[in-house]
């Protein structure tokens, strides 16, 4: 469905504008020091409006994750957390590693919680 990319999410991340430490596994760490997205905002922004613009239909990108409406829905408004399944289906509609939706998820709630 989708290319794999090496990304740049510097406009994604509030704070300074520079990503810290690019891998070479197609993927980015995301820094400690800027408060952190949650990982729909990289989905929406990075992956699913190229995915519409190449003709893929919202109902195809909510079977290929395997997902309820609903639950995509509460996915796309931050409000359901991703799990090991659906880091590994996402993996699978974006080419991105399922540890980069993980670790995406883990910072977020690490800095949430040091907000709060």
């Amino acid at each position: 469905m989708s290319k794999n990319k090496k990304l740049d999410i510097d406009l994604l991340v509030d704070g300074l504008t520079c990503i810290d430490n690019y891998s070479n596994d197609g993927f980015v760490n995301i820094p400690t020091d800027k408060s952190a997205l949650h990982p729909a905002r990289y989905f929406k922004e990075l992956f699913m409006s190229e995915l519409i613009k190449d003709g893929v239909s919202d109902e195809d990108i909510v079977a290929e994750l395997d997902l309820s409406d609903q639950n995509f829905e509460e996915f796309l408004n931050e409000k359901a957390m991703v799990t090991s399944l659906l880091a590994q289906r996402l993996c699978v509609v974006t080419d991105m590693p399922a540890a980069f939706w993980l670790r995406a998820q883990s910072r977020f709630d690490d800095f949430h919680t040091r907000v709060e």
